[in-house]
């Protein structure tokens, strides 16, 4: 049985048990009383954890670790379930949840277009994106602070909390391929800000040792709950699945799972060019 990794945008999303490779399928089905499907797609999930793999290599990468895997590896081993995993674009696989065409997915309420559709597993931990400047913040208060600046972000990702800023043309936003490059453009002063999510941004300004000239805003510019959604059919393994994650939290081990992804992350490549 070979271990297979999916990662997205160079965030270790969830390590696949299977016989076979990862493919891409758009009528995925339970197969059996003991197997679940799964879609994770590949241009928005936020971060759980990195790596420096090539983003081109991430449907082949073997034995690798996330959060993700961490908390449900016990849990499909005690209830003697099999997991596929299948690629899909965001919207069709969110399609084809609704339509029972897959069974779960890692999705948080606000993200989804009709979350009284679906139901949310307990929160596994939380997400949050903030600023990063090369100055102290003068404002707690996010227009105030973006307003006719340059914001570097990663390139394909959605945020939420500042879309209509761009829209309005209140801030400009200036995509780059990694966050890596983000934080290069920042000190190359091409942008007045980064906005990435705190996993990355620690694990860079302690890679590249920045901690003295990069400041992280007082407030978080958007935050959610990674939940993992599942059709209302599979309401009895959403609700086992909660338990397990209770149990986790309550003895410490999601804590320690998030803090030994946090520690690795740090010791990978996200160095910054010359």
């Amino acid at each position: 049985m070979k271990s297979f990794l999916f990662v997205v945008n160079g965030i270790i999303v969830f390590q696949i048990f299977s016989g076979n490779s990862v493919q891409a399928r758009t009528n995925a089905h339970v197969t059996a009383n003991h197997s679940l499907s799964m879609f994770i797609w590949s241009n928005e999930l936020a971060p759980i954890i990195s790596t420096n793999e090539p983003y081109s290599k991430v449907s082949e990468i073997e034995n690798y670790q996330g959060i993700v895997v961490d908390v449900l590896k016990d849990f499909m081993r005690n209830e003697s379930l099999s997991l596929e995993i299948h690629l899909s674009s965001r919207n069709r696989g969110e399609r084809d949840l609704y339509n029972n065409a897959f069974d779960f997915s890692i999705l948080a309420p606000d993200w989804v277009r009709s979350p009284e559709n679906l139901i949310f597993s307990q929160p596994i931990y939380t997400h949050r994106e903030y600023l990063y400047a090369l100055k102290p913040f003068e404002s707690d208060k996010l227009e105030e602070s973006i307003k006719n600046k340059r914001i570097c972000t990663r390139f394909g990702y959605k945020f939420y909390s500042v879309q209509h800023f761009f829209d309005q043309q209140i801030a400009k936003r200036i995509d780059s391929r990694e966050e890596a490059g983000a934080f290069d453009m920042l000190l190359r002063d091409r942008c007045d800000f980064v906005l990435t999510n705190e996993f990355v941004a620690d694990a860079i300004i302690e890679k590249n040792q920045l901690s003295q000239i990069v400041y992280r805003s007082d407030f978080a510019v958007d935050e959610v709950d990674f939940t993992f959604a599942f059709h209302p059919s599979k309401q009895a393994y959403r609700d086992t699945l909660d338990t397990h994650i209770r149990r986790l939290h309550d003895s410490g081990e999601l804590s320690a799972f998030i803090v030994k992804h946090r520690n690795r992350i740090a010791t990978d490549g996200l160095v910054l060019s010359d």
